[in-house]
């Protein structure tokens, strides 16, 4: 049997400031700044493969320069996941703003935080051992 445990996540801002959101443990945002969901695949988790393809689509997510982006991923019970966030200004030149693949176990999940003004995001997965697929529930969110 599964247990949810709500998790507090720290946001260092660009000016120094910091801002805490608390999650449900269920990967949904309970209180905090970032307020606006921008992007939610709940429904229909995205199926992994063995190279990393884009779960919110080639063009990104566009966001709002300036905004606090948060990003909860969470693998919906089937199989591990490795993940990788990108940001471009421009949506043609992308940076990987993780310094290593974000790994979610079975059933896990991960928060990710971007502060800086970025136009456009996205969210990359694969799976964590090639032909074991998983399936991933990606929510960003803008404040």
């Amino acid at each position: 049997m599964s247990q949810t445990v709500a998790q507090k996540v720290l946001i260092q801002n660009p000016d120094g400031t910091q801002d805490q959101l608390q999650t449900d443990g269920k990967g949904s945002v309970k209180s905090g700044s970032v307020t606006q969901v921008i992007y939610d695949n709940s429904a229909t988790p995205y199926t992994t493969t063995a190279s990393y393809t884009d779960v919110t689509g080639g063009g990104g997510i566009i966001a709002v320069p300036g905004q606090r982006i948060l990003i909860q991923i969470q693998e919906n019970n089937i199989n591990a996941v490795l993940c990788q966030v990108l940001a471009s200004n421009n949506g043609t030149d992308w940076v990987t703003l993780n310094a290593s693949d974000i790994a979610v176990a079975k059933n896990g999940q991960d928060y990710e935080v971007i502060a800086d003004p970025w136009k456009y995001v996205k969210v990359q997965v694969k799976d964590a051992v090639g032909g074991t697929h998983g399936a991933v529930k990606v929510i960003i969110s803008k404040g």
